[in-house]
């Protein structure tokens, strides 16, 4: 089961014991309401909220203990058992919820307490709230729930039940990737080993392997069976069984034509079996087991030609298998052993019937077909099986209904980033395709040069005799396909090709302002040049705006020159912005590429103040000058905004939701601008006091010295250079109000923990503001919320390669911090250090200082437990990225117990595991991420079977 252990030590419900009043600083929002409060097993106050997260939470711990204190404070909150058609629905079913967590415990006492109060034992189902208790077990493979449902039959559950999918249990345990379930396991947590048992488990009890799952609509026939939804996955001794217990190996089901890689006007296709599902999830092993298993007086061939109801083979099936749109991100060699088993499967039906190679759907799609429209944006990997389809005698010169030969669909996935491998291009060509083959006067040039990704590919189709200056039925030409594909480097290449020379601007023009283009013409009326009129209908942008945002000067003199022809100065967009706003936002978190050179820095500048000039209404990069600009122009010094907690690079280590009250000054602070902290106080007004811009507070009570103190200055110029200008605004600040050194905002923090936080792990680099802040009398023995001294603070990023400078640890010592200060949770800066391997001579020095090794945190760690779980921020080699963190992992073990003794390797931590017993866990988990690294990363599950044990296709 996979209900979690709850720690006798480590609470996991920390995070409700801030109460929601607290979070609301602004008077004009409301809170959210308290609806009950406990106490937790330190003695803490958790605050429960209108939504009931903190229940919720309990139940996913399977903590019934907790669930007991809590109904015992609320017990109007004790799940009702389901009473009837007529029940209102709540938003959280804790029935349900017990279930999909694999919470056995909460879950028996839930049943125990909504069964209480009846006079018999009537039967329980939960079909009017929209599941079933063992369906839904079964299906996120919680075996023990399972068990225990099937052992209580019939008051909790029927083998038999159907829920309102239409499913039976059996028929839920096999259907693991659904596509019908609104709600379905995530990839981690799908454990396939755990749902082939309980199929076993529900065959043994009587479970019927023929279901069928029920239609919910008229529009639905036969969605499917026990075997068409277990053949994407299982293996054949699972198979083997549902066909002795009656699974029939040539019913057919209806599937819905999206869900299986079909892209025609039909809605759905009917008449599709269970081998022709198996090979369209590349499952070769159920295939061969189901031709295996087909029955006396059933030919293999036969099978091999069956057809779906669009006239669709096996073959073909086998050639639409799809990868998901991230396919980059599946290790290669996952990759090639799907394309081993789609070989095979090839192979196989080949086989069994040799003219299926070219045999036509109703679609007139031919399995090479299917094979390049759906391979082919998989680059090289996928060439050999166009290669063996074509060895195999496919003819890549038949043509489907719409006209297209397998070269046309091998380009047809137009929006991929992964290009087309010429090898496959070149297979084609030497079977039938030609180059100059058309579909409405598309040749697979005009196809290939809308993506900036097929450049290769051009590259080979010219080379082969494709003619650039070919027009298809709208007159345009392969180069206008570049053009509205916005790759200015493969318009050049055609340019180079085209043999009746360059076509005329306006022609060009005319093209790139139709609606394919959308943004991509800016930078052709920059390169080319305005020579006709052009007008906008119906567009969702504003040109003005979108030049000045791209910082296209030259195209904003033009539209402003033809005011109101193309554009307006005053014009506002969806979201009531008018070009002077997005030519100042230079790091707006939509541009893909923030500006930072000096270049881009005047260019932007100099947009502004053409706008300016031209009549535009009045930042945190811009210059004195531009600034005082914008004031003389009506611009408000202390106007305050509100922003997200993500956009501006608010710290994302304290994120609490928006952030308001932020004015100018806040800004330039954190971004650096020396020149701006000092023309806005210079020009903050009359009857406003310098100290009072100093002493404004946003709604988390940071000051603007705060805000300087977490500087993310993207100006031009070394970090050195940064860190002084940083230091000079810093001065500014504190000459002007020297008590704000110490000044604490709503979580406690003082500018000292945030420079210590924000900036400790960058080695000796920012070590002058630091020194600078405490010979400002900033004082380090000062605590925040969490109870963190800067010192604490300074190691609260564990993860970097750049050592801690001793420098900086001495200075903070030196001004009141203490090298055993800890945290609420009793972690002290040792704790922290150790967790990072590399860092063995801060380690070393921390010990020097008198750190105690042998401190314990409330989990009952000591700093050699946290080492033995470390972290190793970078590997030289990651085909020894075990042995690398294990030789790390002993050094920094050796400098603790030369401290604290060798008998601090036994002690054992609040779950009882001694620090021998940890290494040993980690390293094999090390040496597991190895192995398995990609699948890990990327969360492709589990298990270490078939490709459809990892991924649903």
């Amino acid at each position: 089961m996979a209900s979690p252990l709850v720690s006798e030590t480590e609470s996991p419900y920390r995070r409700f014991r801030v109460s929601p009043n607290d979070e609301f600083i602004d008077e004009e929002e409301e809170s959210d309401r308290v609806f009950m409060t406990m106490t937790d097993r330190d003695g803490s106050i958790l605050y429960e909220r209108e939504s009931l997260p903190l229940l919720n939470e309990i139940v996913r711990q399977n903590d019934l203990k907790a669930l007991e204190q809590y109904f015992t404070s609320a017990p109007w909150a004790v799940p009702k058992a389901p009473n009837g058609e007529g029940e209102l629905s709540e938003r959280t079913d804790y029935f349900l919820l017990a279930v999909e967590s694999g919470s056995l415990d909460i879950l028996q006492r839930l049943l125990t307490n909504a069964t209480r109060d009846t006079v018999s034992a009537q039967p329980m189902r939960f079909k009017t709230r929209g599941f079933q208790l063992l369906n839904e077990a079964a299906r996120y493979g919680h075996i023990e729930i399972v068990q225990f449902l099937l052992d209580h039959q019939p008051l909790y559950a029927s083998i038999q039940d159907r829920d309102t999918k239409g499913y039976t249990a059996i028929l839920s345990a096999t259907d693991v990737y659904s596509d019908r379930y609104c709600y379905k396991a995530k990839w981690d947590e799908v454990c396939l080993e755990n749902n082939e048992a309980i199929i076993n488990l529900l065959l043994d009890r009587g479970a019927c392997a023929s279901d069928t799952i029920l239609p919910i609509n008229d529009i639905e026939k036969t969605p499917d069976t026990v075997l068409t939804l277990v053949v994407k996955w299982a293996g054949p001794e699972l198979i083997k069984r549902l066909i002795d217990c009656g699974a029939d190996v040539h019913a057919a089901v209806t599937k819905w034509t999206e869900d299986v890689g079909l892209r025609n006007s039909f809605a759905s296709v009917s008449g599709v079996n269970a081998l022709a599902i198996s090979c369209y999830h590349a499952n070769f092993k159920a295939a061969e087991t189901l031709i295996d298993c087909r029955g006396v007086g059933v030919d293999a061939a036969s099978m091999a030609c069956s057809r779906d109801s669009l006239g669709g083979l096996p073959l073909h099936w086998v050639t639409r298998n799809e990868l998901p749109d991230e396919f980059e991100r599946i290790p290669k060699s996952m990759l090639q052993e799907r394309v081993r088993n789609i070989t095979s499967l090839i192979e196989l039906l080949l086989d069994l019937d040799p003219t299926a190679v070219n045999t036509q759907d109703r679609d007139g799609f031919t399995p090479l077909h299917y094979a390049t429209e759906t391979f082919g944006r998989n680059s090289k990997l996928y060439t050999p099986i166009f290669e063996l389809l074509c060895k195999r005698g496919g003819d890549a010169s038949i043509r489907n209904n719409k006209g297209q030969t397998p070269l046309h669909t091998l380009f047809g996935r137009w929006m991929t980033k992964v290009p087309v491998d010429p090898a496959a291009i070149s297979v084609l060509l030497a079977h039938g395709a030609k180059v100059t083959d058309t579909v409405a006067g598309n040749t697979p040039l005009h196809i290939a040069a809308g993506n900036l990704h097929f450049a290769d590919a051009v590259s080979f189709l010219l080379d082969h005799g494709a003619d650039p200056a070919v027009k298809n039925l709208s007159q345009a030409t392969a180069l206008h396909r570049a053009a509205s594909g916005g790759s200015w480097m493969r318009m050049a290449k055609l340019h180079d090709k085209y043999a009746k020379g360059k076509e005329s601007n306006g022609e060009l023009l005319s093209y790139l302002v139709s609606p394919l283009s959308n943004c991509d013409f800016l930078m052709g009326l920059a390169i080319y040049g305005p020579t006709q009129e052009i007008t906008f209908q119906d567009r969702h942008f504003l040109l003005l705006n979108l030049a000045a945002n791209c910082d296209h000067i030259d195209i904003v003199r033009f539209l402003l020159d033809n005011q109101p022809l193309y554009a307006g100065i005053h014009e506002r967009t969806w979201s009531k912005m008018t070009a002077i706003l997005p030519a100042a936002d230079a790091y707006n978190i939509t541009r893909r590429n923030p500006i930072s050179s000096q270049e881009s820095f005047d260019r932007k500048e100099a947009v502004m103040n053409l706008l300016l000039d031209r009549g535009a209404c009045a930042s945190d990069w811009a210059g004195p000058k531009l600034i005082k600009r914008l004031i003389d122009g009506g611009a408000d010094v202390h106007t305050k905004v509100r922003q997200c907690a993500n956009h501006q690079d608010q710290d994302w280590w304290n994120n609490h939701g928006d952030v308001r009250n932020v004015t100018a000054i806040f800004i330039a602070c954190l971004y650096g601008n020396l020149g701006a902290v000092k023309t806005l106080l210079d020009y903050r007004g009359n009857g406003v006091h310098i100290v009072d811009m100093i002493r404004s507070r946003d709604s988390r009570g940071r000051l603007p010295l705060h805000y300087a103190t977490r500087n993310r200055s993207r100006f031009p110029g070394s970090p050195e250079d940064k860190i002084q200008t940083m230091k000079k605004i810093i001065e500014l600040l504190l000459d002007i109000d020297p008590p704000a050194i110490n000044v604490q905002d709503h979580q406690g923090n003082t500018p000292l923990h945030y420079a210590t936080k924000e900036f400790g792990h960058r080695g000796k680099l920012c070590l002058p503001i630091f020194k600078f802040l405490c010979d400002k009398d900033a004082d380090a023995s000062k605590r925040n919320n969490k109870k963190e001294t800067p010192l604490v603070a300074l190691f609260s990023w564990p993860c970097s390669a750049t050592p801690w400078d001793r420098e900086a640890i001495a200075t903070l010592l030196a001004h009141g911090s203490e090298v055993t200060d800890a945290d609420e949770d009793g972690n002290t800066p040792l704790h922290f250090a150790v967790q990072n391997l590399y860092q063995v001579d801060t380690v070393s020095y921390l010990l020097e200082l008198g750190a105690n090794p042998v401190t314990r945190s409330s989990k009952f760690e000591t700093p050699l437990h946290r080492a033995a779980v470390g972290r190793v921020p970078r590997v030289e080699n990651p085909d020894r990225a075990a042995t690398e963190k294990t030789v790390h992992q002993e050094k920094m073990l050796a400098k603790l117990v030369e401290f604290g003794g060798d008998t601090l390797m036994n002690l054992p931590d609040g779950e009882g595991r001694s620090v021998r017993q940890i290494c040993q866990e980690q390293r094999k988990k090390w040496k597991e991420d190895e192995d398995h690294s990609w699948r890990v990363r990327n969360g492709f599950g589990r298990g270490t079977g078939t490709w459809l044990r990892q991924l649903k296709l």
